[in-house]
C-alpha cells in the first residue's frame, strides 16, 4: 500500500477518487457522469484511511455501474471532528455510508 496509492499526496484522496469515476464509468451508461465532493474542512488523511476510503469508493463506483445501471453517481467526502464519512449516492438515492474515525483505522457500523 506504499507510494504505489495514486491518492499520496495533499488533496490526492479527493483527485484518486475523480480519477477512478472517470476511468470506471467510460464507455457505461453513466450518463450524468460521476462527481467526487469534498464537504466539511478537508485535512489528509493516515495512509491505511485514505486506501480504504479509496478501495470502498471504487466498490461503490463499480457497484454502480454494474448493478444499478445508475446514470449519475455522487460520492462525498464528508469531513468532520473526528471522523470522514464516504457517501455514495445514485439517482438520489444513498448507497453506502462509511464512516472512519480519525483515531483508528476501522469501520464503524
Amino acid at each position: 500500500m506504499g507510494s504505489a496509492f495514486p491518492g499520496a499526496g495533499e488533496r490526492g484522496l479527493p483527485t484518486a477518487l475523480s480519477e477512478a469515476a472517470r476511468r470506471l464509468t467510460v464507455d457505461t451508461g453513466v450518463s450524468g457522469g460521476a462527481q467526487v465532493e469534498v464537504s466539511g474542512t478537508f485535512r489528509p488523511l493516515p495512509q491505511l484511511q485514505r486506501v480504504t476510503c479509496w478501495r470502498i469508493g471504487q466498490e461503490a463506483i463499480n457497484n454502480a455501474v454494474k448493478h444499478a445501471e445508475s446514470k449519475h453517481i455522487l460520492l462525498n467526502l464528508k469531513f468532520g471532528v473526528r471522523r470522514v464519512q464516504l457517501l455514495s449516492k445514485m439517482m438520489d438515492v444513498v448507497f453506502i455510508m462509511m464512516p472512519t474515525s480519525m483515531e483508528q483505522a476501522t469501520i464503524l457500523d
